[in-house]
């Protein structure tokens, strides 16, 4: 299973055999235009990516929108980083988004707690907020 790194990107790798790609998105207001895409690239390494990042773009925006659609949320994708000599194949991109967006949503969603006791955040389950439950 890939690890999914949760910090102001979240990120996920997903390597098959004929693709390799790295999906770092952070999720806020898209921007008017669309959401801003950052070229990571090693220091003095060529920023010009090798794929059609309109097409990552729009696979990014297909994989959040799939997520949404599944989970009734409205998450939209404020930033995408792209590294420029990824190399993904048709729909990597979306599948990953889709992991990714789905991931940001339950781990933001409270969870219900066990006898009517204060709900928690997914990932947090020893902070509750007011009095704990009685057993």
């Amino acid at each position: 299973m890939a690890e999914i790194r949760t910090d102001t990107y979240y990120r996920m790798s997903h390597v098959t055999g004929p693709g390799c790609v790295l999906v770092s998105l952070r999720f806020g207001t898209k921007p008017e235009k669309g959401p801003w895409v950052t070229i990571r690239a090693a220091r003095e390494a060529p920023i010009d990516p090798s794929m059609d990042v309109d097409a990552y773009v729009a696979e990014v925006l297909d994989g959040v929108t799939d997520a949404n659609s599944e989970l009734g949320s409205s998450i939209e994708v404020e930033e995408i980083e792209i590294v420029p000599d990824d190399f993904p194949t048709p729909g990597q991109v979306r599948h990953c988004a889709k992991t990714l967006a789905t991931h940001f949503q339950r781990s933001t969603e409270p969870c219900a707690a066990p006898n009517g006791g204060p709900a928690t955040r997914h990932g947090n389950s020893n902070v509750t907020e007011g009095p704990p439950s009685v057993s």
